[in-house]
C-alpha cells in the first residue's frame, strides 16, 4: 500500500467517524434527558439575565455574572456548536505552536 492509499483510507474512517459523531450528537439534542437539561438552563439564563439587568453590582462581579449567562448559554447549546465545529472544515482545532524557551519565538519586546 502506498502513503496515498494509507492517507486517503485514513480520511474517509475519520469522515465516517465524524459522520457518527454528529448523528450522536443529533440524537443527544433530541433526547428526553437533553431536553430537560435546556429547560434547566434556559431557567438559569433568564434568571441570570435578570439580575444582570436589575442588578447594581458593577466591574468585576457584573462581568462573572455576564460570564456564568454567556458559560449557561453555551452548554445549552453545545451538541449544535460540536457538531457546526465537526461539520464546519473552516473551524481550526489546532493550537499554534509555541515554545516559551525559544526566544525566537516570543514576542517582540517594547
Amino acid at each position: 500500500m502506498n502513503p496515498e492509499d494509507i492517507a486517503k483510507d485514513m480520511q474517509e474512517a475519520q469522515d465516517q467517524s465524524n459522520e457518527q459523531i454528529v448523528a450522536d450528537l443529533k440524537n443527544l439534542r433530541d433526547n428526553a434527558g437533553w431536553q430537560q437539561v435546556i429547560r434547566f438552563y434556559e431557567g438559569k439564563i433568564e434568571v441570570l439575565q435578570k439580575e444582570i439587568l436589575e442588578s447594581e453590582v458593577d466591574g468585576e462581579e457584573l462581568n462573572r455574572l455576564r460570564d456564568k449567562r454567556n458559560m449557561s448559554i453555551q452548554f445549552k447549546n453545545l451538541p449544535d456548536i460540536l457538531i457546526g465545529a465537526i461539520t464546519n472544515p473552516d473551524i481550526t482545532t489546532e493550537l499554534p505552536e509555541y515554545d516559551p524557551y525559544d526566544d525566537s519565538l516570543k514576542p517582540d519586546e517594547e
